[in-house]
């Protein structure tokens, strides 16, 4: 199934976070929504997921308006999505195993032992095959989101959803998740939806890459394409987070400044 946003906008009362985005996301690829804090990226991965629903617009996983959905269909939906929240998300009273057997215990009539061995399965998929009897707070913090990407995958989904996979984690082991995000897709054939504001990220995996900027989408490309775009606010960006200098190649007079007028958008 394709996933397609047209037309998307949301408030928070007088806030416009999302002005009228437009992006189809590639099957089986890594897709990242990429744009500063406060640019509408983790609105725009929450009403993909129907967390939040748009004033206008619609998400559409295979032509179907998931926020027209019945409850039932909806729910379905639901177990072909899998989810890694920024923080892990994970319960601290629970030990490894039975945070990643939570999916199967709400979405499924599965046996015990059946249960057992899926989340098994998952542990090893993120290489904590040994993990599973211990508490949250006895893990690191890639560990923890390891976990969450094992929980994310347990029901076998067709869609992965990360919100913000490397935040609080070191150069290193920010590495390892990108990587595992990476063979994970690819293996399973999985359609991945990254948000990140990380630009080692998008350079390392990142296939399909959406910029917002304002709550608009603003450039729309390749990470082959991005050192090259011409979008100023993109431009702008990638320079601040010091990965790459797009303007290494501009002559010496080049205005490195962003400009004052309307904001031009890419189509």
């Amino acid at each position: 199934m394709s996933i397609v946003v047209e037309g998307l906008h949301k408030t928070f009362g007088s806030h416009h976070v999302l002005k009228g985005i437009d992006f189809a996301f590639e099957t089986g690829k890594i897709n990242m929504i990429i744009g500063a804090s406060g640019s509408g990226k983790t609105v725009l991965l929450k009403c993909m997921v129907g967390l939040l629903t748009p004033e206008e617009g619609r998400v559409s996983f295979d032509g179907i308006d998931i926020h027209r959905l019945p409850y039932r269909q909806m729910r379905e939906l639901r177990k072909q999505i899998g989810m890694l929240f920024q923080g892990g998300a994970l319960f601290d009273s629970q030990t490894v195993a039975e945070n990643v057997a939570f999916p199967l215990r709400m979405f499924t009539q599965l046996k015990e032992r059946e249960i057992r061995d899926r989340v098994q399965l998952s542990l090893e998929r993120v290489n904590l095959p040994k993990a599973g009897a211990l508490y949250p707070g006895e893990i690191s913090g890639g560990m923890k989101k390891r976990v969450g990407i094992a929980r994310a995958l347990v029901l076998g989904p067709r869609y992965l959803f990360c919100d913000e996979p490397n935040s609080g984690l070191d150069p290193e082991t920010a590495e390892v998740i990108d990587q595992l995000i990476r063979r994970l897709t690819d293996e399973l054939g999985i359609t991945t939806v990254v948000v990140s504001h990380d630009m080692k990220s998008v350079l390392s995996i990142g296939d399909h890459i959406l910029f917002v900027f304002q709550g608009h989408r603003q450039w729309v490309g390749t990470r082959e394409e991005v050192s090259s775009a011409e979008d100023p606010y993109l431009q702008k960006f990638i320079e601040i987070s010091g990965v790459i200098d797009v303007f290494a190649s501009k002559p010496s007079g080049y205005n490195r400044s962003l400009p004052t007028g309307p904001i031009e958008r890419r189509r």
